[in-house]
């Protein structure tokens, strides 16, 4: 006897329900707050947002399904981060640890001395977040972080020697000297 012919007909495919996000790792997994985190994982394409304990993140940017990139929040301490989406949130416990922001170091000045106004390149560590940046009392006329070692600067107008200050989220920096000599008239 054959029973295949009483065997209920195959039913269609149902479509998989879309998978939660999950987080497999962070780079990097420490730093102060306002620092930029890629998170590593899978599911990321509609993310809606990513949370460092209870504090959502900010400048949320999907690279991939499975790489997107945040600007960590105010916190403390150790907390789990998560990625949420339309299908769910992380369950992953993958965690960020806060550090306190450094302050910046600035030991030199290159060139020592230069014109009242001009390019000045200052060279040290701890730089990257630098918000703000003065010659003396006043503040330099512009400036562009290049790097975490580097920033160029053009001072105020000015003469004398003046203390050379860079400030970031950790505080403000050692003052070394610099020159503005003015130029001899020819």
């Amino acid at each position: 006897m054959n029973n295949s012919a009483h065997l209920p007909a195959a039913s269609p495919e149902r479509p998989s329900a879309a998978a939660v996000p999950t987080v497999s790792s962070l780079s990097p997994a420490s730093g102060p707050a306002g620092t930029g985190v890629t998170a590593t994982g899978t599911g990321f394409t509609a993310a809606t947002a990513v949370r460092f304990g209870t504090t959502a993140a900010t400048s949320l940017a999907v690279l991939s399904d499975t790489q997107l990139t945040v600007t960590t929040p105010s916190g403390s301490g150790s907390v789990e981060v998560t990625v949420t989406t339309s299908n769910g949130t992380s369950s992953q416990f993958v965690t960020y640890t806060y550090t306190a922001a450094s302050v910046p170091v600035l030991s030199w000045v290159v060139p020592v001395s230069g014109p009242t106004a001009g390019g000045t390149t200052l060279t040290d560590s701890n730089l990257a977040g630098g918000t703000g940046l003065r010659f003396g009392a006043t503040a330099a006329t512009s400036f562009t972080v290049v790097s975490d070692t580097h920033i160029t600067a053009v001072s105020p107008a000015g003469a004398g020697t003046v203390q050379v200050t860079v400030t970031a989220p950790g505080g403000t920096s050692p003052a070394p000297a610099h020159t503005r000599v003015v130029p001899p008239a020819i």
